[in-house]
């Protein structure tokens, strides 16, 4: 054979592997499979409620609200709606915390992790409500190239992932080697291929990130489109619901990027439990959210990316938990 035909079936077999992975089409949810389970809420009035909440987790009967503007005692325990305890100060003290963050995640029994800019605390949720100081807890020491993480998704033995400020969606710091590895999981849009990877991650691809500390959730806000990543960093599976990439042409970038008032808001939060998580969405604008005219839908998923169950709102919500 000689190398003019070599290198012509060489050409042909690249074309057609290339035409193949822009071609393949992406396996979008079928809806009409599931019913919508309407749910009711009902309102229920907290003793000394927290004026800015930003996420809550239930343990067997207490409720833990995280408010992130309150100075002093930016946790909140309640047992039915009576408030029992706070805990955790913001302060530039030994007993303080300079950034908190708050993590929803039942790895720890009766505890709860609670991030600060440089330490992981495991903190136990009796101690907390008898004024434990924050020096007495466990912690974890955050290494100084993970410090700008906004969402801490996996910790191990030997490893840590999160999500940071950054041109990449996930970190994955190796302890054994203290090597970090940074990937992203999202593919550019035509439309806004010159925008550079810090607009994709933090505005094209805005995301609510969340684990059960084995399987890592990608939700996301201007997509109707779910990742979920392996703790090893593989993509397992990309969930994309009908219309997914609607607000592809709601989008433009000139050095900066513009989103147009009529795009739609999808994915905003996402609850973990054991054995399932619970991404809520609401296929609305921006102003009907604000304004109370929406009302959201959660979407019930296992871990391994199975549609379980669609719920219906009644009334509009922003976090929640499931106990």
């Amino acid at each position: 054979m000689s190398v003019k035909i070599i290198i012509k079936l060489l050409l042909l077999i690249l074309v057609v592997s290339l035409s193949s992975c822009f071609s393949k089409e992406k396996q979008v949810l079928n809806l009409d499979e599931f019913s919508i389970n309407n749910v009711d809420l009902s309102l229920m009035e907290l003793d000394s409620p927290p004026l800015f909440p930003k996420g809550c987790v239930c343990i067997d009967s207490t409720l833990i609200i995280y408010d992130a503007k309150e100075k002093e005692g930016f946790l909140s325990f309640y047992r039915g709606n009576r408030k029992v305890g706070c805990f955790g100060n913001r302060g530039e003290g030994p007993n303080d915390f300079r950034i908190p963050r708050f993590f929803p995640n039942k790895k720890y029994s009766n505890s709860i992790l609670v991030g600060d800019t440089d330490k992981l605390y495991i903190i136990d949720i009796d101690s907390a409500m008898a004024n434990v100081p924050l020096s007495s807890f466990p912690f974890e020491a955050i290494p100084e190239n993970l410090r700008l993480y906004n969402y801490l998704l996996c910790v191990t033995d030997s490893m840590l992932v999160v999500n940071q400020t950054g041109e990449f969606q996930l970190a994955f710091y190796d302890k054994i080697k203290d090597n970090v590895e940074r990937k992203n999981y999202f593919e550019k849009i035509s439309s806004l291929y010159s925008a550079p990877n810090l607009c994709y991650t933090m505005q094209i691809y805005d995301a609510y990130y969340t684990s059960n500390n084995e399987s890592l959730v990608i939700a996301y806000k201007h997509r109707k489109q779910i990742d979920i990543i392996s703790k090893s960093g593989d993509l397992v599976k990309q969930i994309y619901f009908p219309n997914y990439d609607m607000n592809n042409s709601k989008m433009s970038f000139n050095g900066n990027l513009i989103i147009e008032e009529d795009s739609k808001r999808f994915f905003t939060y996402v609850y973990p439990d054991e054995d399932s998580f619970y991404a809520l969405c609401w296929n609305d604008t921006k102003e009907n959210i604000k304004y109370g005219k929406a009302k959201p839908l959660i979407y019930k998923f296992d871990w391994e990316g199975n549609l379980n169950q669609i719920y219906q709102l009644n009334q509009c919500i922003s976090y929640f938990c499931v106990s």
